[in-house]
């Protein structure tokens, strides 16, 4: 679509329906609108201010979106100093003129109720801008205690759909107009570890859960690997009015605590020796970041139309936006490039005593950097679609058809040119996702190496340790052929020996003749009578145990003594067992 020739976008108009109301154009300020404070009192409504606030009076239960936003409230620290920002301008007078305040939750209370009864004239043209950096619980209350009906209309789903870190660009409202930007983002910081963790608590944003540290990338001060964190920041403007004489802008948001630490809102506190050279800053279009850009906004040349201002605004965000995701992926480009050649260095072919645990942590690693991948991949897909959405035929866009202000193109063609870009950063992280699953291959072929490593050592070492078991055996069957023949000797040489003690002892208390032929008779008996008594010996052991376990059969006591006098028998493995030659049947208990 041509952004620069609004043929295209009558057409869209015409064929959709969508088309700015003229009635905007005409002054119908203030028409059949009232405090929300003062409608609530005239329902007698008893719930809470800010439930009634943040959801439509109708309903009588609080919705989950709701209960969710309450809690986001709660975990934002109140009374942190922060301040919001806020400019009032005329066209033709400088009666309603304030220069840019930073005012209190109660400051800012006592201003909008003053708007809201100060005569304005009808020949004027009113801007209002207020910019909140941090929106918790105090500036809620203020907004809900001294908005109007039309204007609590427009900021409950914009509130709503900041605290839930939803994404939308759109135009909204029938008798009133508003005009929505909410983007939420990542921001890459580097983290101080000098600093405790406290700091974080109560910022009412989250932080990735990530440690990038192993990405080794040099930081801008002092040596060693810069530590990162990724905080979920949020940007949200809405332009609300009853018709394009008198405007107010809201803008609020969410960023990571340092960003919220050590600048000052105040632009009496910049260099008043440019003598000019630099435009006067619109802190509203820029929402006070380092905008590198030399289109910015002059506060001194103010634009008075809101859907101008709208697109002028939409522009610098998304570039901010844009700018940081850019950083965010150019760094982590970087530093996943230098991390893969850890992957694929060239290992020695021996196995490293810790490569086991090497292998695991580069897995950890990959999960750690597929997590941010995947959060940067949802925000610039829900990015992209939005505005894909907006920028489409019969999209929300067609509210600007009739705009012919130059300003606005060129905003509209930069927006588009931003969004362009980041659909190439999308790309990008593509092809670090290549890049990781390459680098996953490698590892798991590194891993498969060690494994095959380690099985040829467990297949090595297992082989010793057969041989070293065979020799044991080996070593077995000689001790136990050793013991046989030592036994047969000790039953060859016992007969001798008793004999010899008997025929050479003084006193021959048998009473026999101790002569050759006796001592040749007695060997003989000898060598009869010691085997028959060692097995005889054996074959009552084994009759005994038998006859206790057959008795505790009978008895039905198949108890651990049973397998005791199993392991008995396991000594005298040749021995005969009549009672299991008749297997007599086992007696069990009632």
């Amino acid at each position: 679509m041509n952004y620069l020739d609004g043929t295209t976008l009558k057409a869209s108009c015409a064929e959709y329906g969508k088309a700015w109301n003229q009635k905007f154009n005409d002054r119908n300020r203030k028409k059949e609108d009232r405090p929300f404070l003062k409608c609530l009192r005239g329902v007698k409504m008893k719930r809470e201010l800010l439930d009634a606030f943040l959801q439509d009076t109708d309903s009588s239960i609080l919705s989950r979106e709701v209960q969710w936003v309450k809690r986001i409230f709660d975990n934002i620290l109140r009374g942190s100093n922060t301040l919001a920002w806020v400019e009032s301008r005329a066209k033709t007078s400088d009666s309603n003129h304030m220069s840019p305040e930073n005012l209190t939750p109660n400051q800012l209370a006592s201003f909008i109720k003053n708007r809201s009864t100060n005569a304005v004239s009808d020949a004027d043209v009113i801007r209002r801008l207020i910019f909140i950096r941090q929106l918790d619980l105090d500036f809620a209350y203020a907004l809900a205690k001294t908005s109007s009906w039309n204007e609590v209309l427009a900021l409950r789903p914009a509130i709503r759909r900041h605290m839930m870190r939803e994404t939308a660009i759109n135009h909204t409202g029938f008798e009133t107009f508003r005009l929505e930007l909410s983007l939420p983002y990542l921001i890459l910081e580097e983290r101080d570890q000098s600093q405790s963790s406290s700091a974080e608590v109560g910022c009412g944003i989250e932080r990735l859960e990530t440690d990038l540290s192993f990405l080794k990338i040099d930081a801008d001060q002092g040596d060693g690997p810069t530590h990162f964190s990724i905080w979920k920041a949020h940007e949200t403007v809405l332009v609300f009015g009853c018709d394009a004489f008198e405007w107010t802008g809201y803008a609020f948001s969410a960023r990571c605590p340092s960003m919220n630490e050590g600048q000052e809102l105040n632009p009496e506190n910049e260099d008043e020796d440019n003598n000019g050279s630099m435009p006067d800053e619109d802190l509203f279009a820029t929402g006070d970041t380092n905008y590198d850009d030399q289109h910015v906004l002059d506060a001194n040349s103010p634009i008075w139309d809101p859907r101008v201002y709208f697109l002028c605004v939409l522009a610098i965000r998304v570039k901010i936006i844009g700018q940081r995701y850019d950083s965010l992926i150019r760094t982590l480009e970087l530093g996943v490039d230098e991390w893969t050649r850890s992957i694929y260095t060239v290992r020695s072919p021996r196995p490293v005593p810790n490569a086991k645990i090497n292998t695991s942590q580069l897995g950890q690693e990959i999960n750690q950097i597929q997590e941010v991948l995947h959060a940067l991949r949802t925000h610039l897909s829900r990015t992209i679609a939005v505005w894909v959405r907006f920028s489409g035929i019969g999209g929300d866009i067609s509210f600007f058809s009739d705009v012919s202000d130059q300003k606005a193109k060129f905003a509209l063609q930069d927006t588009s040119e931003t969004f362009a870009d980041l659909k190439f950063q999308l790309q990008k992280l593509d092809g670090v996702d290549r890049t990781l699953e390459d680098a996953a291959k490698a590892l798991k072929r590194a891993l498969d190496a060690q494994n095959y490593q380690l099985a040829q050592q467990t297949l090595r070492l297992n082989q010793k340790i057969n041989i070293i078991a065979i020799d044991s055996q080996r070593s077995v069957a000689e001790t136990n052929q050793t013991t046989k023949a030592n036994v047969q000797l000790l039953l060859i040489t016992s007969p001798f020996a008793f004999a010899l003690q008997y025929f050479c002892g003084e006193r021959n208390f048998l009473g026999i003749d101790r002569g050759p032929k006796a001592f040749v008779l007695c060997l003989f008996v000898l060598l009869a009578l010691l085997p028959l008594t060692t097995h005889a010996v054996e074959a009552l052991i084994s009759a005994k145990n038998k006859l206790i376990k057959l008795a505790l059969r009978k008895m039905g006591r198949e108890s651990d003594r049973i397998k005791e006098f199993e392991l008995n028998d396991l000594e005298h493995p040749d021995s005969p067992d009549p009672a299991n030659t008749r297997s007599p049947p086992v007696r069990q208990r009632a």
